[in-house]
C-alpha cells in the first residue's frame, strides 16, 4: 500500500468516525444501524478504562472529564488559543517566507492575519457579551419578546431552579445554572451559553474559523505548488521495477512532499480535517440562523406526532427577517423603543 493511499483511509476513517460519533444519535440516526454502532462505540469507551486502567487512574481521569465538560472553566478556551497559536506560528515560520518570496501578494500573506483578528474578536465576545440571562429584574422584559407556540413552549412553565415562569425560547442551563434569553446551547470552547444576545457572535466565530481553515490550507496548497515547480520535481523521472525511468507520479511526489517538508503537509492534512468539522457545524447553524431555530429547540425530545410542527417553526419570519433578529436582537429593539 503507498503512502498516499493510507493517508486517505486515514482521512475516510477519521470522518466516518466523526460522523457516526456525532451524528449516531440524531433523529435520523438514533434507531438505525449508524446510531446501534455509535452506541457500542460509548460502550467500548467506557469499558475500556474501566477495566484495563488502574482504580485510582480510572477515577481521577473521570472527575477530570467531568470537571471539564460539565462545569464552567477555561479549559477548552485555553486549548484552543493553543492551537491557534501553534498553526499559526507554524504558517509564520514555514509558510509565510516562501509566499513572500514568491511575491504572493497581501491577499495570501495579509488576509489570514485579518481573519485571524476576526476569529479572536468573535471568540472573545462569545465568552464575555451576556447570553441572555434571566433574571428578576429582566424577567418581565424577556417574557414580552417571543410568544408561546404551545409545543415547545407553554405558558406558566416555571423553571423549578430560578423559580420563574419561563419565558418562551429560554432554557435553564445546568452548567451556568441560570435561565438563558433564546438558549441555544452552552459551548465549552467559549465557556459560556450561547443564547439571544452573543448568538451573532459565536456564528462570527464559526464562520471566521471555517474561512481560516480554507483561507490557510489554500495558501499552503500554493507553497507546495511552488516548492514542486521551482524544484523540477514536477519533471523528475524515478526507476521502476523493469529498472527504465518513468514519469513521477503524485502519490510518488506526495510522499517526497511529507518527507522533506512533513510540517507542511501535517498542516494541510490537519486543517482539510477540520474543516468538514467546523465547516459542518457552521453549515448547521447558519441554517439555524435562516430558519429562525436553536439548536435547543432542533433536538427536543418530541412525540413522533409533532415532528411535522417542527418543520417550519413559528418564529420564522422569512430570511432576511431571521438574519437581522440574530444581528440585531429583538430584545435590544425593543429595549430601545421604550427609552
Amino acid at each position: 500500500m503507498d503512502f498516499l493511499t493510507l493517508v486517505v483511509l486515514y482521512i475516510a476513517a477519521f470522518l466516518v468516525f466523526s460522523y457516526i460519533l456525532i451524528l449516531g444519535d440524531s433523529k435520523y440516526h438514533r434507531h438505525g444501524y449508524i446510531g446501534r454502532l455509535r452506541d457500542v462505540m460509548i460502550r467500548f469507551f467506557i469499558w475500556w478504562p474501566e477495566n484495563f486502567l488502574p482504580s485510582p487512574i480510572h477515577h481521577h481521569c473521570r472527575n477530570i472529564l467531568i470537571k471539564i465538560l460539565y462545569t464552567r472553566n477555561c479549559f477548552m478556551q485555553v486549548l484552543y488559543i493553543f492551537l491557534v497559536v501553534s498553526i499559526y506560528t507554524e504558517f509564520t515560520i514555514d509558510v509565510l517566507p516562501v509566499a513572500q518570496q514568491y511575491s504572493f501578494g497581501n491577499l495570501m500573506t495579509v488576509g489570514p492575519y485579518v481573519v485571524l483578528a476576526i476569529n479572536l474578536y468573535c471568540f472573545i465576545q462569545s465568552y464575555r457579551v451576556d447570553p441572555g440571562e434571566i433574571t428578576t429584574d429582566t424577567h418581565k422584559h424577556y417574557m414580552n419578546i417571543y410568544s408561546y407556540d404551545g409545543v415547545l413552549y407553554k405558558k406558566n412553565s416555571t423553571c423549578r431552579t430560578c423559580d420563574l415562569v419561563k419565558p418562551a425560547r429560554s432554557k435553564h442551563c445546568a452548567i451556568c445554572n441560570r435561565c438563558v434569553h433564546r438558549f441555544d446551547h452552552h459551548c465549552s470552547w467559549v465557556n459560556n451559553c450561547v443564547g439571544g444576545l452573543n448568538v451573532m457572535y459565536f456564528l462570527g466565530y464559526l464562520i471566521t474559523l471555517t474561512i481560516g481553515c480554507v483561507y490557510l490550507a489554500y495558501v499552503v496548497v500554493w507553497v507546495l505548488k511552488y516548492i514542486v515547480i521551482v524544484s523540477g520535481l514536477v519533471n523528475a523521472r524515478y526507476i521502476g521495477e523493469d529498472n527504465k525511468p518513468h514519469p513521477i507520479t503524485f502519490s510518488i511526489m506526495f510522499q517526497h512532499l511529507f518527507l522533506q517538508y512533513p510540517r507542511l503537509v501535517f498542516m494541510f492534512t490537519s486543517l482539510f480535517l477540520l474543516f468538514f468539522l467546523v465547516g459542518g457545524f457552521t453549515s448547521y447553524h447558519v441554517y439555524l440562523m435562516l430558519s429562525n431555530q436553536t439548536t435547543n429547540e432542533r433536538w427536543k425530545a418530541l412525540p413522533n406526532s409533532l415532528e411535522s410542527s417542527r418543520k417550519k417553526t413559528q418564529y420564522s419570519r422569512g430570511i432576511l427577517s431571521n438574519i437581522a433578529e440574530v444581528i440585531w436582537p429583538l430584545t435590544t429593539k425593543k429595549r430601545r423603543k421604550k427609552r
